[in-house]
């Protein structure tokens, strides 16, 4: 079904309450992949990518607003956090969710929105080929699974899943994000930009520059 198309999901919602006596929770993991600058996209692309997350997240929300949810869990993404150049669409959708699940938390109903990283073994990343790792590993499903556990439970609002690639060029980002990490993570972190610049120094050095 369309999570976007508000008459589509409230039907089947009716029909779920009255199957099943009540709504226990909502896990919203739709979305679509954004591409292409947003000056060279047509509205309509634009759109759908907005669609899924952005007005699927306020249907499934305002159908369910009657029940006394156990979780509502909206799957954002790291693209948030960590945007990159034709994504534009995309990081707006999820940034949408973000901020979706900090609002709802501030009106008493428990929300989660979980920024994942990329997944190794299905989903957008095997589609477009970048399950891959980068500044975090691309996540297996097992590990993804089991993160997913963890948190479903928690008061936490907002959290990113996955496992911190320390070995890339791409760390120093982390100095310049608000992220709230462990003392023990961003020791790793800083130790391991240390030796990256130690090891440049070395290659620059033995090159003559």
């Amino acid at each position: 079904a369309d999570v976007s198309d508000f008459m589509t999901i409230k039907d089947i919602i009716d029909r779920l309450r009255k199957k099943y006596s009540r709504i226990n929770g909502i896990i919203h993991s739709a979305g679509i992949a954004g591409e292409g600058f947003l000056i060279r996209k047509d509205e309509a692309v634009f759109s759908e990518v907005l669609l899924p997350k952005i007005y699927g997240t306020w249907i499934l929300d305002t159908v369910t607003k009657d029940d006394r949810l156990d979780f509502f869990v909206m799957c954002s993404s790291m693209a948030s956090i960590f945007s990159s150049a034709g994504q534009g669409d995309y990081v707006g959708a999820n940034a949408y969710m973000d901020s979706f699940a900090a609002y709802r938390n501030r009106t008493g109903r428990r929300s989660l929105c979980i920024d994942w990283v990329t997944w190794k073994e299905t989903g957008m990343g095997v589609r477009f080929g970048i399950n891959i790792d980068t500044l975090f590993k691309a996540i297996t499903t097992n590990k993804a699974l089991e993160g997913f556990e963890r948190v479903i439970g928690s008061e936490i609002s907002r959290i990113l899943i996955g496992e911190m690639n320390y070995s890339s060029d791409q760390l120093q980002l982390i100095e310049n994000i608000p992220l709230d990490l462990s003392e023990s993570i961003m020791n790793k972190v800083k130790r391991s930009i240390e030796n990256q610049k130690a090891i440049s120094a070395k290659v620059n050095h033995k090159k003559g520059y």
